[in-house]
Parts: C-alpha cells; sequence; structure tokens
C-alpha cells in the first residue's frame, strides 16, 4: 500500500517503554480491544493505557490506589468508545472520540468482584462497586463482551457465574450460570450472538453446547439452551482425546473451520 493509506509499523508497536527506555513486560496485561483501541494495564505504576494503532496516539489513566491494593486486585478491563451506543458513529481519533475505560477485579479474600468505570469526557472514575460472589473467585482471566449497555465477564474459581456490569447505572451483579450449564464440566466462554443477546458456549468432552439468556416481558432472565451438538459428528474425527484437542488450533492441519454462533452452523473453509 501507498501513503496515506499505509500505516508505519511503528505505529503497531504498544506505547510500553517506561521512562528511562525500558520495558519489563512482567508488569504488563493486554486486556483486550475494542472500536479500534488497545486497553493495556501496567501493575506496578497502576495505570491503564489507551492506545490507538493507526495513528500511534495513546492515553494513560492513572488507577486510583483502592483499586489494586493488598485487599483488591484489578483483573482486567475493557475499553469502548463514549458512543458505543450510537450505531451510526463512526470511530474516530482521540480529539473526536471520547473513550470509557472499565475495570473488573476481585478481592484477596476471594469473596467478591468489583468494577469501575473512567470517562474521558470527565476525567473521573466512578465509584467502586461490588458484588458477593457464592463461590471461591480467584479472577478474571478472559476479555469482557459488551451486549447492549452492560459488560459481561466470567469469573473463575470453585464455581460459576457471569458478572454483569451496567453502563448506565454503573451498577455489578452476579448473574448465575443455567443450572444445566453449571453441570458440564468442561470450557466455557461468553459471547454476543449475532442477533444482540448474551450467549454461552461451553465445550464438554465431545459436545458443544450454546445457551441464550432470555428476558421475558415481565423482565425475568433465564437461560435456554440454543443448540447442542456432537463435534465428533460435524468435524468427522476420532473420539479418542477430542474435546482436549479442538481447544489447539493445531489439530486439524491444513484444515479451517468457522462457527456461526447465531445458529451453530459449521462451516469447512480449507
Amino acid at each position: 500500500m501507498d501513503l496515506p493509506d499505509r500505516i508505519p509499523p511503528r505505529h503497531f508497536c504498544p506505547p510500553i517503554v517506561d521512562e528511562k527506555g525500558g520495558c519489563d513486560r512482567k508488569h504488563w496485561r493486554n486486556f483486550g480491544c475494542r472500536h479500534g483501541r488497545v486497553l493495556l494495564y501496567n501493575r506496578k505504576q497502576k495505570e491503564v493505557v489507551v492506545w490507538d494503532p493507526p495513528t500511534g496516539d495513546h492515553r494513560q489513566v492513572a488507577v486510583p490506589p483502592e483499586f489494586d491494593n493488598e485487599e483488591r486486585m484489578i483483573w482486567n478491563g475493557a475499553v469502548l468508545c463514549a458512543a458505543a451506543s450510537d450505531h451510526s458513529h463512526v470511530h474516530g481519533g482521540f480529539c473526536s472520540c471520547p473513550f470509557k475505560v472499565a475495570v473488573v477485579g476481585v478481592t484477596l479474600n476471594h469473596t467478591q468482584v468489583f468494577a469501575s468505570i473512567y470517562s474521558s469526557q470527565t476525567g473521573k472514575w466512578s465509584n467502586l462497586v461490588s458484588a458477593a460472589v457464592p463461590f471461591v473467585v480467584y479472577y478474571v482471566a478472559r476479555p469482557g463482551v459488551l451486549v447492549g449497555n452492560a459488560l459481561y465477564w466470567m469469573p473463575l474459581g470453585h464455581g460459576y457465574g457471569i458478572a454483569e456490569f451496567d453502563l448506565d447505572t454503573h451498577t455489578l451483579a452476579l448473574v448465575e450460570c443455567s443450572s444445566g450449564a453449571k453441570d458440564l464440566k468442561g470450557r466455557s466462554r461468553i459471547l454476543l450472538a449475532q442477533n444482540g443477546v448474551l450467549c454461552l458456549a461451553i465445550l464438554s468432552g465431545h459436545s458443544l453446547q450454546m445457551w441464550e439468556r432470555k428476558v421475558c416481558s415481565e423482565g425475568v432472565a433465564s437461560w435456554v439452551l440454543r443448540k447442542s451438538d456432537k463435534l465428533q459428528k460435524i468435524l468427522g474425527r476420532s473420539s479418542q482425546n477430542f474435546g482436549k484437542q479442538i481447544s489447539s488450533p493445531k489439530i486439524i492441519p491444513m484444515q479451517v473451520y468457522m462457527v456461526q454462533v447465531c445458529m451453530l452452523k459449521w462451516t469447512r473453509k480449507s
């Protein structure tokens, strides 16, 4: 590509160099990306960095000390455009497009999750909110999912649950998983389905199940099993160690598969 379409390679180098020109990667965590920006966290400096790779620009935001100390630890976060609810909005640079940063963590007594959100428009963090977890919780390792006006994360420990952080009311709640989902001792991921609802994908042994969170007219939410299929039948592989193998991208040489979450439709691409 020629200029001005070509993006200089240096713009894709994360802005994680310290004031002395060095970089200790063990202090950094990548919390994911959304709306064209990447969210990084420096545990030593207690600050988040919002990075715009196409321009190389970035913003540093200090995290209040009470968010990450002897009682609490930040484990994950999410960055989003301040106009995320406006589907006609075109995401741009920092000057024309304010951002928000949410962080989520766990208390060091392993009984609660907590969250807060920062707005670049006000330059302030919201009050820290917490939710009790009915099991021993250790960390929140996987990226969050934005569904409507809420962010969802899955706390990991001796139980199952999903943390729901409402971006409008700044409230945090723990959503119970389906009883059927909790009975499955497999890998799980929370996803945004194509129809715009929260979805829970569970890989257990040789099966892939898709659970969808439905809200009735009275406002009561429940989990509905949308689809369940045997991966062995779909991919035509031997059942031996199949559930373990499917999580690795190396187990099907020269073959690429795509899953459409909305209908659990598998398509062989090559």
